[in-house]
């Protein structure tokens, strides 16, 4: 059979006509991944709150949720001068001096929490009831533990990802940038935040 030279065009006209088709699919296949992973990006942003009003003395820090789709937490690490420290209770203990044991706390550990979009979460507050039955005590622990966060000594990692498992780190010391990483892991045995 002979083939012709008309026949031998068309064909590679259709063969150049499908690859372009397949070319613009894969685009477009790309374009609507990447839109439905930009619908459900969340992103984890700290705050550190203070008031020194009378009756109501107290520094907490929370983090929020400023994306919009649910961040999944992972883990939380919190360094105190750059040693790793177990949970809020040896935090704080250890930026006043004290032990564990003798400080009372308001707490939320966020890991393994699913934050809705706008949704915040106190992770820690420390008051004026520290220290039951002591208030100037309390107020001298919540005092070293506000210097502490002034003086860049805690340092805290959230690592959270997404509903289609793209996940980030976010530093509490690098305002407004979060860092796109692998996967997350977990938390050490032992530590509670």
């Amino acid at each position: 059979m002979r083939i012709s030279v008309a026949q031998t065009v068309l064909a590679v006209v259709g063969f150049l006509v499908g690859l372009i088709a397949l070319y613009a699919a894969l685009n477009e296949a790309d374009a609507v991944r990447k839109q439905q992973q930009a619908s459900v990006w969340p992103y984890i942003d700290f705050s550190i709150s203070n008031s020194n009003l009378q009756n109501d003395q107290f520094t907490e820090v929370a983090i929020s949720n400023k994306g919009i789709g649910p961040a999944r937490i992972k883990t939380v690490n919190v360094l105190l001068d750059g040693a790793p420290t177990a949970n809020w209770w040896d935090l704080v203990g250890k930026t006043a001096g004290r032990g564990e044991g003798d400080i009372a706390l308001s707490n939320t550990d966020a890991a393994g929490r699913v934050m809705a979009s706008g949704e915040s979460l106190m992770l820690v507050r420390v008051d004026r009831n520290a220290i039951p039955d002591d208030e100037a005590g309390a107020l001298e622990v919540r005092d070293r533990f506000r210097q502490a966060l002034g003086q860049d000594r805690i340092g805290m990692t959230v690592c959270y990802c997404s509903v289609f498992d793209d996940c980030w780190t976010v530093d509490m010391a690098v305002v407004g940038e979060a860092s796109a990483v692998r996967a997350c892991g977990q938390n050490a045995e032992g530590v509670s935040f």
